[in-house]
């Protein structure tokens, strides 16, 4: 199954500009709360870089998860649908241009589960526009098709 992989966190540097611009940060808090210093959330500019840090990292994971979840629903959609249908799904996925996202592929699986789309008529149209070009493409109708298979 085509897909494209999500990047891992990276941990960025602490460099002068990334220290000066959490100092400034610090500072407008302490000002803006100068009476009730309690509700300042960062004491100084080094505990607001590793709370940006640790905040970033896990966003970052809940995000990679949601990736994953969204993925394993795909293929379980992809699972409880009559195996002709999924066949020509997986067949029409692993040659279209759209991106190897998991959210184009569910989009694509419940346009064919409720019928607005056919995976074996887009494979069909898909083929004929790759052989013939934009010789195809002169009727009305064939071109819309054809502008509705990309993403």
């Amino acid at each position: 199954m085509r897909f494209s992989r999500f990047p891992r966190h990276t941990v960025r540097e602490n460099t002068p500009r990334r220290v000066a611009a959490a100092k400034r940060a610090v500072q407008t808090e302490r000002d803006k709360f100068s009476l009730f210093p309690e509700l300042c959330t960062h004491k100084n500019a080094e505990e607001r870089l590793i709370a940006i840090e640790v905040n970033g990292a896990q966003w970052w994971q809940e995000f990679r998860d949601l990736r994953a979840k969204n993925w394993h629903s795909a293929r379980a959609n992809l699972r409880a649908i009559r195996p002709s249908l999924a066949e020509g799904i997986k067949r029409y996925w692993q040659t279209c241009r759209w991106p190897g996202d998991p959210t184009y592929l569910l989009g694509l699986i419940h346009d064919c589960t409720i019928k607005r789309k056919c995976p074996w008529r887009m494979l069909r149209l898909l083929r004929m526009f790759r052989c013939y070009g934009p010789r195809i493409a002169t009727d009305e109708k064939v071109r819309a098709i054809v502008h509705s298979l990309r993403p």
